[in-house]
């Protein structure tokens, strides 16, 4: 997409997460989606580079993917975090954040302050199961996008994650942000809960493993939806569930 002059960006706060933790990336989630909720606004989906003017000189500012962009005027006063005003156009590749739902809330989504709307036509599935399989019928539901929380039987400790190998720049870009603060979690002894969850043989070629825990695949992703079955008592469970969730009520432009 072609981001005009005058467009606002927000910096995916990286800084702030890796500083502050996991709750400020959670504001950032839920500022994005109240902004949504009135204005379009999109997330880039792969680095790039913003021109912009910093005490009225020219600079040029590199943005994350998951950075948002707001092209209405004073769209961006949703947001607490730090922008940029575009001074020249360039493009980005970006999705529009789509803030609608077309289930009933359920598992984690039910406690959190996320401005989301039911629609039918419009939204991605918000579903919760107790169950660590995953069956054609239920990943068909998300293979389009959505998200599945595996919200019982999370008893098992671990202190090993590794995690799976995407090439996107974007899903490169969350995991090495998850990894990370997973090495933290792990100098502090900090073990995660989990539970191993498994899918349906027709459903392994859109199947990509995302997080595992000592060896046992926790979160998945089945085409463009997701699959969690992590507590969410680290932070390391936590910045994955708020960027995943994020990543779920998107869709990608063509243009």
């Amino acid at each position: 997409m072609w981001v005009k002059e005058g467009c606002t960006v927000v910096p995916f706060p990286a800084s702030a997460l890796l500083k502050e933790g996991a709750h400020q990336l959670f504001n950032y989630v839920r500022e994005v989606f109240d902004c949504a909720y009135e204005n379009s606004v999109y997330l880039s989906l792969e680095p790039f580079v913003v021109p912009t003017k910093i005490d009225k000189v020219k600079r040029f500012v590199a943005m994350p993917p998951l950075s948002a962009i707001v092209c209405k005027e004073e769209g961006h006063r949703d947001f607490s975090f730090v922008s940029y005003s575009v001074s020249d156009g360039v493009w980005a590749k970006v999705a529009l954040v789509k803030p609608y739902i077309t289930s009933e809330r359920c598992g984690t989504i039910t406690n959190l302050d996320l401005r989301l709307a039911m629609n039918s036509n419009e939204g991605v599935p918000y579903l919760c199961t107790d169950k660590p399989f995953v069956d054609f019928s239920e990943g068909l539901k998300i293979v389009n996008g959505g998200f599945i929380e595996v919200v019982e039987g999370k008893e098992e400790n671990g202190d090993s994650i590794e995690f799976g190998v995407l090439r996107d720049p974007l899903h490169v870009f969350v995991l090495k942000l998850v990894d990370i603060i997973g090495s933290r979690n792990a100098s502090r002894g900090q073990r995660v809960r989990y539970r191993s969850i498994a899918v349906d043989r027709n459903l392994k070629p859109y199947t990509n493993i995302l997080v595992s825990v000592n060896g046992f695949p926790a979160a998945l992703k089945i085409g463009k939806g997701y699959v969690f079955a992590l507590d969410l008592g680290t932070d390391v469970a936590k910045t994955l569930y708020y960027m995943l969730v994020l990543m779920s009520f998107i869709k990608a432009l063509d243009r």
